[in-house]
């Protein structure tokens, strides 16, 4: 989400891509490297954990960017 944004911000359009393809990539990156780390648990317990840190991550967005119209 934060990629997306950056790119309606800046007037440079070439650098907000670039920072939107890094952002997304490395967010990959870090997500299969967390995954493959926590798989030993348990398929279900990754799962679980990846769910609730996302619905973390939402409410946290969603109270940030509350002012957003």
């Amino acid at each position: 989400m934060f990629a997306a944004i950056v790119t309606t911000l800046s007037p440079k359009k070439g650098v907000a891509i670039d920072l939107f393809a890094f952002v997304m990539f490395m967010g990959y990156g870090w997500g299969s490297l967390a995954f493959s780390l926590l798989i030993d648990l348990g398929l279900n317990e990754t799962f679980q954990l990846f769910g609730i840190l996302a619905a973390g991550g939402a409410l946290l967005a969603m109270r940030v960017f509350r002012q957003q119209r």
